[in-house]
């Protein structure tokens, strides 16, 4: 089955869906019982059934197969649109955004606390070195832009390997899995047991 992506700033398939004809398309994916129409996320149990297979027919050919089982076994399926949003600025006046107020990226970067923190922390930082209130804020906001830009660049990388290019490890002879693991994560010592 074909299908098609839509994103936000990064790079991850957020809907794929056939219509009653087979094709795919974004506006079936978010119907939410029978008609009702959502813009970015379908709640549990309400997810088309024409939707739902569709999901599942794409979802064969890229999953291994114990997590595909285990999506099968779910009954009580959701949608949720997950993309990479960063505002253009994150202070105007004397308004700053912090964490997931000025950027959004997929959980599996776990960046929103951390971000809140260092967001709060640079900024306390930025204001303390500035000659005026002012100047510190247009500072900091031009900086917080560079670092969700490297965060992004990160969170498309972490998606490509942990989720689009992701192997069967189960199916891989351990030292296979562990090169692909060591590849996958520059810098990190990640390898199985037994090698």
């Amino acid at each position: 089955m074909g299908g098609e992506s839509y994103t936000g700033a990064g790079t991850g398939s957020s809907t794929t869906s056939p219509d009653p004809g087979g094709a795919p398309n974004r506006e079936n994916a978010f119907l939410c019982g029978a008609t009702r129409q959502r813009s970015s996320s379908v709640a549990f149990g309400k997810v088309h059934p024409e939707v739902k297979a569709g999901f599942e027919s794409r979802l064969a050919d890229l999953l291994p197969s114990l997590l595909f089982e285990l999506v099968q076994q779910c009954g009580n399926s959701s949608i949720q649109a997950i993309c990479s949003v960063a505002a253009r600025s994150y202070a105007h006046d004397r308004v700053c955004l912090v964490g997931d107020a000025g950027a959004v990226f997929p959980p599996f970067t776990g960046s929103g606390v951390l971000r809140a923190v260092a967001n709060a922390t640079s900024l306390v930082d930025a204001l303390a070195d500035a000659p005026t209130i002012d100047d510190g804020l247009r500072r900091w906001g031009e900086a917080q832009a560079q670092v969700a830009a490297q965060v992004m660049a990160v969170a498309e990388r972490i998606e490509r390997s942990a989720v689009f290019d992701m192997p069967d490890l189960a199916t891989m002879p351990t030292a296979a899995a562990n090169d692909w693991m060591s590849a996958a994560h520059p810098g990190l010592v990640v390898t199985l047991p037994g090698v």
